[in-house]
């Protein structure tokens, strides 16, 4: 009963940083390879440095959030990862290295803001009675639905306008759905303590 009225709030929080990891990490390659015509070396190099970047940033927003609180962190993922949707195509567009590399990185930086207190929001909001299976399924299903078909969506977007800016506004608005689905697993949250 009650996990099942929290079930679509639980899946849409995990939607934002897999469709946003997924994106930067193999759709920006593609579409950088075929539309921009940039080497895949380049945008190999690009993801590379973005996840080396996401190391260091994983651990601190996870040691951050044990102070801070899990939400704020998570939130303000989700909101900077929104905005950063619209930088990041003109940015991989221009073709310059520093730009592409940039653009790649500080995508990966702002979804590691997500996934840093991820793993302990999510558990935090269970009952230890069902809490691997909760934070597990809740996972899985927003992976599937937000990573899963990301680089399709974002492929179908540009067959069909032949721009970017769609694309952009369908990470702005996964990005809004993780949101949203946070300020309501609040009220869940601050019941559970």
């Amino acid at each position: 009963g009650d996990l099942a009225l929290w079930a679509l709030p639980i899946h849409g929080a995990f939607v934002a940083n897999n469709v946003c990891f997924y994106i930067a990490i193999t759709y920006a390659v593609a579409y950088g390879t075929a539309t921009v015509g940039i080497s895949r070396e380049v945008l190999l190099f690009a993801v590379m440095i973005g996840s080396a970047a996401m190391i260091p940033t994983l651990i601190l927003c996870g040691a951050l959030s044990d102070r801070f609180g899990r939400r704020g962190i998570f939130l303000l993922g989700a909101i900077l990862s929104g905005v950063w949707a619209f930088a990041v195509f003109p940015m991989i567009e221009s073709g310059s290295l520093f730009a592409v590399t940039t653009a790649i990185t500080v995508a990966l930086i702002f979804v590691s803001l997500m996934y840093g207190p991820q793993a302990a929001l999510f558990a935090e909001l269970f009952p230890k009675e069902v809490r691997y299976s909760g934070a597990s399924l809740g996972y899985q299903i927003g992976t599937l639905a937000g990573g899963g078909f990301a680089p399709i969506i974002a492929t179908a977007l540009f067959a069909r306008y032949q721009s970017s800016g769609p694309i952009s506004i369908y990470l702005c608005a996964m990005c809004a759905v993780s949101l949203v689905s946070i300020l309501l697993l609040g009220r869940r949250y601050r019941g559970a303590h």
